[in-house]
């Protein structure tokens, strides 16, 4: 019995991996660059290429999503702010797309105004007998309509859960986004310094949470924090509020 159920499980493994293996060899290989966008009213158009590494052509569709915040979550949806040129268009193999960028118009607010730009393939007909499952690459990358002397303005704050992790909160209070790429945290209990890779945007008026749950950061009274951003690095030192 076991000797049958063996073989009835590798049997099962080789199936899964072949249809993986198909899977793969079925899904698309593109880039896009650059992978962030800013317009301003000093410079309404931009470039963005769209690279194709793979062995067939592909056929891309673009969008733009107007991107703001309730204040915690990021929320999306259509607009016509920004023209793209082509909207549809094939790529061929090994080959590169340029694809334009204008701002159509500016809606003069305050506050920074983000969009994020959709490049997504467009499914071919499968071929017949295909067995397995195919990706379709679709890549959103940021664009901002910058203003002059504006920039972003964080505070900051660090708690402790209920089961004892360290909270991190960031509250942008200027106007416009942030992008945090890392965060390391030395504790006054611990020489160490636990760190994250990250790669969060804070668009103006929104907050976001970090969980750090290393031992050594457990029973923290004060936490210095040093994050690095798309501009400078950012440094605070911090008093752990009590639950």
């Amino acid at each position: 019995m076991r000797t049958w159920q063996s073989k009835l499980s590798k049997l099962a493994a080789a199936a899964l991996l072949a249809a993986i293996l198909q899977a793969i060899g079925w899904a698309s290989s593109f880039s896009v660059n650059p992978v962030r966008v800013e317009l301003s009213t000093g410079k309404l158009t931009s470039v963005v290429k769209v690279n194709n590494s793979g062995d067939e052509s592909l056929m891309m569709q673009v969008s733009v999503l107007r991107w703001t915040t309730d204040g915690e979550k990021d929320m999306y949806a259509p607009v016509d702010d920004i023209l793209l040129n082509p909207p549809v268009f094939s790529v061929p193999a090994h080959g590169t797309q340029v694809l334009r960028l204008g701002l159509r118009k500016s809606n003069g607010a305050p506050d920074e105004q983000a969009y994020r730009l959709i490049v997504a393939e467009v499914p071919k007909p499968l071929p017949e007998g295909f067995v397995g499952l195919r990706t379709i690459v679709r890549v959103s990358i940021p664009i901002f309509i910058t203003r002059p002397a504006i920039a972003a303005q964080l505070s900051w704050e660090a708690k402790t859960d209920a089961a004892g992790a360290l909270i991190i909160t960031a509250v942008n209070h200027g106007h416009a986004h942030i992008q945090i790429r890392s965060m390391d945290l030395l504790s006054d209990q611990s020489a160490e310094r636990p760190s994250k890779v990250l790669n969060d945007y804070l668009l103006p008026g929104q907050k976001h949470e970090w969980k750090f749950d290393e031992p050594q950061l457990r029973g923290s009274l004060q936490i210095d924090l040093t994050a690095k951003t798309d501009t400078e690095d950012v440094h605070a030192h911090l008093a752990v509020a009590a639950r």
